[in-house]
């Protein structure tokens, strides 16, 4: 995934790694499995994803967590949502060369 919204903008950068319990306690208490691009890359280089909706599960819990702990109206919750767009239009892509 590119991470690059339809104005050009870098919307990826946050979410390669999580912040620290010791940065933001808080998050870890309201969601109840943190996903970042980082495992997802991990999970990849491991084989841990049998299928693209496999992989498709931890990219979606990586936005919805975002969702859930930022405001609707802050950049990063918008930035989570373009990268669904991202994500759904790569699968479609992926599906289409099957």
């Amino acid at each position: 995934m590119s991470g690059i919204s339809n104005e050009g903008r870098q919307v990826s950068a946050d979410f390669i790694y999580l912040p620290t319990k010791r940065e933001m306690p808080q998050y870890y208490k309201l969601i109840s499995n943190p996903m970042d691009f980082s495992r997802i890359r991990r999970n990849l280089k491991h084989g841990l994803y049998d299928t693209i909706d496999a992989l498709g599960s931890d990219i979606k819990l990586l936005c919805i967590n975002c969702q859930k702990f930022n405001r609707d109206d802050s950049d990063i919750f918008r930035d989570s949502e373009t990268l669904l767009e991202i994500w759904e239009r790569l699968k479609a892509s992926a599906t289409a060369l099957v």
